[in-house]
């Protein structure tokens, strides 16, 4: 059977102001909205580990745990939290955390011909694969801030700018299974 799945990014927070370090309350309520809102939803967050925002359940988390564990642990507080306040709205089916260990750049070594298409640069293939071949995941690449994946990329062209590539939907159909283990589209 066939279905029709529509993306549709929202930023958290409220008008004039956008995006930032969210609190989880910040989070809660706009999640909550939106699964609210249409039954037919399903909602996930892309939330940046090092930018979390106050109250997030979860955390602290202990220092020993790698930050894999880390981002998991508090994945599975907020999924545990939701399900608790409103079971009848079924977060558990249609809510997915996820926790962004590293900067968006190491998801777009996922594909590196299709990120070099995306920015209409196919000659930085090469380069870009040879970044990413270096490493067991995309994420692994975020191993110290002066090779961070931003940086790498402008080393390889220099007029990289850090809003992202728009990927057309060609594009994207090559990056739709990423390599890393803890994203998946």
């Amino acid at each position: 059977m066939a279905r029709e799945i529509y993306l549709i990014p929202i930023l958290l927070g409220v008008p004039g102001h956008k995006g930032g370090r969210p609190s989880y309350a910040r989070l809660k309520k706009d999640v909550l909205l939106h699964l609210r809102r249409d039954k037919r939803v399903a909602c996930t967050t892309m939330l940046d580990y090092y930018g979390l925002g106050s109250g997030f359940p979860g955390t602290p988390v202990p220092s020993h745990l790698t930050s894999t564990e880390k981002a998991r642990r508090i994945e599975h507080a907020i999924q545990v939290d939701l399900f608790d306040q409103v079971p009848d709205l079924r977060p558990d089916l249609r809510f997915v955390p996820y926790i962004q260990l590293h900067e968006y750049e190491g998801l777009l070594f996922s594909d590196p011909a299709a990120f070099a298409a995306a920015i209409n640069q196919p000659q930085l293939t090469p380069a870009l694969q040879r970044v990413r071949d270096a490493f067991q995941t995309p994420e692994d690449i975020d191993d110290n801030p002066a090779t961070a994946p931003s940086r790498r990329v402008v080393q390889a062209w220099p007029w990289y700018r850090r809003d992202g590539p728009r990927m057309n939907a060609d594009e994207r159909e090559s990056t739709a299974t990423i390599a890393e283990s803890r994203f998946r589209v």
